[in-house]
């Protein structure tokens, strides 16, 4: 009952309708606690459980309050430090876009209850120099260059900041120019959103979308994914349903090679999130439902990002040689909702993993 209870609090959370359980006995608590933390969705399960007064016992009752208070604290933190970027990057005139994380965050019922990590923003290549000597001259940061992937990274305030030059990865040549074309369209027009008392720079919800999408599914096919990552599309489709040119995005999907992943991540967010089906872009078939229980099987079997249930859990060799070996299970299995780019992606991204754990 408690993996039950769990869905019933993260679709109560999301959509503020469906039932909950009226208590949680102390070891339901624990069932519904692990998972949510294994899935990064914590803020969103707890906020639920104290929302809706559903009966835990003190010490659980304290324990959820404490999830909730720690996310309010986080956020509030974080959106400090994005005042402090934004200002920097807007005096050096970089031109820029603030993506992921707290732009996706104002999408939920309560910004504040989505679990952040880093905060992460991209600049056109002709400015990443400028921003990096920006941030480091007036933040007093040391940018780690590292030209391994896509970004570089700093920390300010404790916080991780990731300094993007590529927005998501590739495995066709062909498929990341067109892609890298997109992005740099997006730069001469960028939106512009607000997280709480600020505005910033960001990507229109055509690019959000597939951006975030080719996010989610890298890391599914890598390493591993969580709920947040699911929840997170299941929001985007929510918010943006009525702005999206579903042939437009027909046609950019067709082109990278990923519209029938992109239709399983969909079924995904339908099924074992909540997201009505007609409000979804394209429509789904049992072909599609099937690959979304494929991968809800492997998203619940690895949590975040692919942290849990391994058997090495220190960096080196090992460890990068288990991921390896995630990896190429990922890719074989589910090779037929991609293949080319899973072909050609398999070893580029598997190399930049191995080479990350083996720094």
């Amino acid at each position: 009952m408690g993996q039950n209870f769990f869905f019933q609090l993260l679709r109560n959370e999301l959509w503020r309708k469906g039932d909950v359980p009226d208590a949680l006995t102390f070891e339901e608590f624990d069932v519904v606690n692990v998972m949510a933390r294994e899935q990064t969705v914590a803020g969103l399960v707890c906020n639920a459980i104290v929302r809706n007064n559903v009966r835990t016992g003190d010490d659980n009752a304290m324990r959820a309050m404490a999830v909730k208070v720690n996310h309010e604290r986080r956020a509030m933190k974080m959106a400090e430090v994005l005042r402090v970027l934004t200002a920097c990057l807007d005096k050096h005139r970089v031109n820029y876009v603030v993506f992921k994380g707290q732009t996706l965050a104002e999408l939920y019922p309560e910004p504040v209850m989505r679990t952040l990590g880093d905060i992460d923003f991209y600049c056109a290549p002709a400015d990443e120099e400028r921003a990096r000597r920006a941030v480091e001259q007036e933040m007093g940061v040391t940018v780690d260059v590292v030209e391994l992937d896509k970004h570089h990274s700093f920390y300010y305030d404790g916080i991780r900041i990731e300094l993007h030059y590529r927005m998501e990865t590739f495995g066709s040549s062909r498929h990341q120019r067109y892609f890298d074309a997109l992005v740099e369209r997006t730069m001469s027009k960028p939106s512009s959103m607000q997280i709480g008392a600020l505005s910033v720079k960001t990507m229109p919800p055509m690019m959000t979308i597939l951006v975030c999408f080719k996010h989610l599914f890298n890391h599914f096919l890598v390493e591993g994914v969580g709920l947040r990552q699911i929840c997170d599309m299941a929001m985007l489709f929510s918010r943006y349903h009525d702005e999206i040119d579903a042939d437009e995005l027909w046609h950019h999907l067709s082109m990278l090679g990923y519209a029938k992943a992109f239709k399983a991540v969909g079924a995904l967010t339908v099924k074992h999130v909540g997201f009505p089906a007609e409000a979804f872009p394209f429509a789904l078939t049992k072909r599609d439902y099937r690959w979304a229980d494929r991968m809800m099987k492997e998203v619940l079997k690895r949590g975040n990002f692919g942290k849990y249930h391994r058997r090495e859990t220190q960096d080196g060799a090992a460890k990068s040689l288990e991921t390896a070996r995630i990896a190429f299970g990922h890719c074989a299995r589910f090779l037929p909702l991609a293949p080319w780019d899973i072909l050609c992606l398999m070893p580029r991204r598997v190399s930049v993993t191995m080479k990350k754990y083996l720094a």
